[in-house]
């Protein structure tokens, strides 16, 4: 029996390695144990009450979306229990749903599939039917490629003959979760250049340079200078006027709330000294989420985030009239939902120049 389980095992890692996409298809197993009596007492022929059984479990799974997973899975007796506990040999095919997170993600799940039961020193109480799966689990990502599951569940027999209450700890593993590339660089064998013989060149007779006057030293010459009085020290357009370059990327936020983190906060002192530089200058900043969650909470989300963002510039002197804050949740994507990368770069806060 064990080496059947070894050979199924081996089967089903071999074909998720050989359907790998983007980390998509993944392999799990896990032990567990599976109380017999859970709802009703059963006994041998000699009178004693079926014991509870140990469990492994091997699972081949493939998610359809971010929060719906399928997967075929078998689960087997370890051998490990007492003498009268069943043995077990279980096989189902799996629906999980995820409910949102990113790290630590809730699920529930349900399946149907066939069990053979086989009570030791009692042929009675043997059991080969039909089962109906359901129950509720918790998901640990640990990394792009390796995660954590801890599930209980009910395994009901159609037949009428057992009900199980399984509780399972899991290893998992996705196929094709890409890590970010490493960028090489190539050294370049070194050159040898022989030098010329010296040239002698006669002294040009000096030439006489008339430059342009610059009277605001912002490298545009007054004759195509369209803002003669620009700041000193500000960056300008091809025109001579001052161009406001607030870069909000890096702004970041404790994880599901508004709070600045302190990376965040040192990029918003810069923000706001530019822009004391531009007095006129107005502004929209807008807030933006992924996918993960619902549209409701990832709006009020979005909105709560900038309006953190404006009220910290406003404690940096900027005035209030010249900024507007607006939360677009998940509406405007720049990037793939479906993968971790893209989610990162939707979640981002943004500056619009309105005048």
């Amino acid at each position: 029996m064990k080496v059947k389980h070894i050979a199924l095992a081996i089967a089903m890692v071999s074909a998720a390695a050989a359907n790998a996409e983007q980390g998509t298809t993944y392999f799990t197993t896990g032990l567990g144990l599976s109380d017999n009596e859970i709802k009703e007492s059963f006994k041998t022929e000699t009178g004693a009450h079926v014991g509870d059984s140990s469990l492994s479990e091997f699972a081949l799974g493939y998610f359809v979306s971010d929060d719906l997973a399928l997967e075929a899975a078998g689960n087997f007796s370890t051998g490990l229990q007492g003498n009268n506990s069943p043995d077990i040999e279980q096989y189902r095919l799996n629906a999980l749903y995820f409910l949102g997170g990113d790290m630590v993600k809730p699920y529930l799940t349900t399946g149907w599939g066939r069990e053979k039961l086989n009570v030791p020193n009692s042929t009675a109480a043997d059991a080969d039917t039909h089962l109906f799966a359901y129950g509720a689990g918790l998901q640990f990502d640990s990394s792009e490629s390796l995660f954590g599951r801890a599930e209980v569940r009910i395994d009901e027999m159609t037949d009428e003959s057992y009900e199980h209450g399984v509780f399972m700890l899991e290893l998992g593993y996705r196929f094709g979760a890409k890590p970010a590339p490493v960028v090489e660089t190539a050294v370049a064998a070194p050159v040898v250049v022989e030098e010329p013989a010296p040239v002698v060149v006669p002294e040009p007779a000096p030439v006489v340079v008339v430059v342009p006057a610059d009277t605001d030293g912002d490298g545009v010459i007054d004759d195509n200078d369209k803002c003669p009085d620009t700041i000193k020290g500000a960056k300008v357009n091809a025109e001579g006027c001052a161009v406001f370059e607030g870069n909000l990327k890096g702004v970041n936020f404790d994880s599901g709330s508004a709070n600045l983190t302190a990376g965040a906060r040192t990029i918003l002192d810069n923000v706001g000294s530019e822009m004391l530089k531009f007095p006129e200058l107005k502004v929209e900043i807008s807030a933006h989420t992924d996918s993960q969650g619902s549209d409701a909470a990832n709006q009020a989300l979005s909105e709560r985030r900038a309006a953190s963002v404006r009220t910290y510039l406003l404690g940096k002197g900027v005035a209030a009239n010249r900024m507007s804050s607006v939360g677009y949740g998940e509406k405007r994507p720049i990037a793939d939902n479906m993968t971790a990368a893209g989610r990162a770069e939707n979640r981002r806060v943004e500056f619009t120049v309105i005048k």
